[in-house]
């Protein structure tokens, strides 16, 4: 430092200068052209995200131009040696920095993008913070990694003791670190998401409000919110009554029976009437009555509409059970229950008498 402090006069203070604004001259005008033939290049394309992504280019490639040039000039005019054990790793851990931020900022753009437009399968809205918090932990871990090695600060004992303490937290968190890794698969296959319908094998069924790192709430059909461990979703089999080909659209069945001897076309006509008639019910597919089976003491129907969204199934098998029941009342169309006969081979026979 006194070498340093010692050889710095006027004309060395004017040559840093000159040296600097020469620099940061030069990282404007590169900074302009890589932006001016970027944008030239990707002009015919439809999206914004490449503009974006080229104009968040230009900081770091300007602060990493001029951050180089006072570098070097610092090293010329102060004899080198001792200005780049000084100085070098600021420089480097500036730089790690900033081309952290950017890295950053750029994957963010790109999975929002991704997320948005669907070229991804699994980037989707919900499993955007997923991926958004992962790629920031794994760049600072690995610029983190990096500024240590700059600094001269080995790494082995740190990463000897993560992993010592990573195997004890593991046995003792076992059951959340399986919530947590079940979440990341939840959240990555997307078997199911916000707002759809589904069954466990429980039998509990409801509507999906949440879906967490460990675990996923769901609101039952009696309006009480259900939280469900990842590991529990992760290992069992589940319907989910708003997916497939067919969108938000979900299919009812209404069975019902009558009596042996009733008119079935009149039956299979007044319950398509029925199904027609109630406004949750949709045009297309149109109501279908189908004869089942011949049942112990009844043939047996079911009546297949379809609704709007699986959050209608409740409240439409009520409207069509009550409007059959009463049409039927109506029309003296019988509908049986079980009925059991009893018997009697023979009455015991009282001595006494």
């Amino acid at each position: 430092m006194k070498e340093i402090i010692a050889n710095f006069t006027y004309d060395t203070f004017l040559q840093l200068v000159i040296i600097i604004l020469g620099t940061i001259v030069i990282a404007q005008v590169v900074t302009f052209l890589l932006a001016f033939i970027g944008k030239r290049i990707v002009k015919k394309t439809q999206t914004d995200v490449d503009d974006i992504i080229i104009d968040s280019f230009r900081g770091p490639i300007f602060y990493t131009i001029v951050l180089t040039g006072i570098y070097t000039a610092l090293r010329i005019l102060f004899f080198g040696d001792v200005v780049k054990n000084v100085t070098l790793p600021f420089f480097q851990t500036t730089l790690i920095i900033l081309w952290s931020i950017f890295l950053v900022k750029l994957i963010k753009v790109l999975f929002e993008y991704f997320s948005t437009t669907h070229k991804v399968k699994f980037v989707t809205v919900h499993t955007l913070p997923l991926f958004l918090n992962m790629s920031f932990v794994i760049i600072w871990v690995m610029s983190v990694y990096v500024m240590f090695n700059v600094w001269g600060i080995n790494m082995a004992a740190w990463l000897a003791s993560a992993g010592v303490m990573g195997i004890a937290i593991g046995f003792a968190a076992k059951d959340t670190l399986a919530n947590l890794i079940s979440g990341v698969f939840i959240l990555t296959d997307a078997p199911y998401k916000i707002g759809d319908w589904i069954v466990l094998d429980s039998g509990e069924r409801g509507k999906v409000t949440d879906i967490g790192i460990r675990t996923t709430r769901m609101k039952n059909t009696d309006d009480m919110e259900v939280t469900v461990p990842n590991a529990i979703i992760g290992n069992a089999t589940l319907t989910n009554e708003s997916g497939g080909d067919t969108g938000e659209e979900y299919r009812v069945k209404i069975p019902f029976g009558v009596a042996y001897g009733s008119d079935i076309d009149e039956v299979e006509r007044l319950v398509i009437e029925i199904a027609s008639e109630n406004e949750n019910v949709l045009k297309n597919p149109t109501p279908r009555a189908r004869f089942r089976m011949f049942g112990a003491s009844s043939l047996d129907y079911e009546l297949l509409v379809w609704v709007e969204s699986s959050a209608k199934k409740g409240v439409t098998t009520h409207q069509l059970n009550r409007a059959i029941y009463k049409t039927f009342n109506d029309k003296n169309i019988e509908i049986p229950f079980a009925k059991q006969d009893l018997y009697i081979k023979e009455l015991p026979q009282d001595k006494n008498i």
